[in-house]
């Protein structure tokens, strides 16, 4: 097995020990912080000609962001690209992506952006602003 899907797979096991009420809040996040994620992406820069399937043209990829109900934006992520591929089905220019730490993710996103961690599944787990932000103030602490 390879580190990517044994990180998949303890990042699946910490969720379900989650939705299952089996982890305290505060070990849930130190051990998320420790985590990879898959980011779908798409190129606005990649008019398809030939650009192998799955990679980007340029540095302007975007990652997929959604807006709530509750009026902020969440970027999209999965546990690992398998995870991803139903919903991708619903955005179709979100053809490539990549694997990213954590924290690297949460020191790029927006000011008051949420997280929606495989939006849709059972093992989902939604992420609002202030969470982010404890998140960030807990990696922040860390290092």
């Amino acid at each position: 097995m390879n580190t990517t899907d044994s990180n998949s797979s303890d990042l699946k096991q910490l969720l379900t020990k989650a939705h299952q009420g089996e982890i305290e809040i505060e070990a849930f996040m130190s051990q998320f912080l420790t985590a990879q994620i898959f980011m779908p992406v798409t190129d606005p820069d990649n008019d398809g000609q030939n650009t192998p399937v799955g990679f980007q043209k340029s540095d302007k990829a975007k990652p997929l962001t959604l807006e709530t109900e509750e009026g902020f934006s969440v970027m999209v992520i999965f546990s690992d690209p398998q995870q991803s591929k139903e919903f991708i089905k619903n955005y179709p220019e979100y053809d490539g992506g990549f694997i990213a730490e954590v924290p690297w993710m949460l020191e790029r996103l927006g000011e008051g952006m949420g997280v929606s961690l495989n939006p849709d599944a059972e093992e989902g787990i939604d992420f609002d602003p202030e969470t982010i932000r404890q998140l960030l103030t807990l990696h922040q602490r860390n290092q």
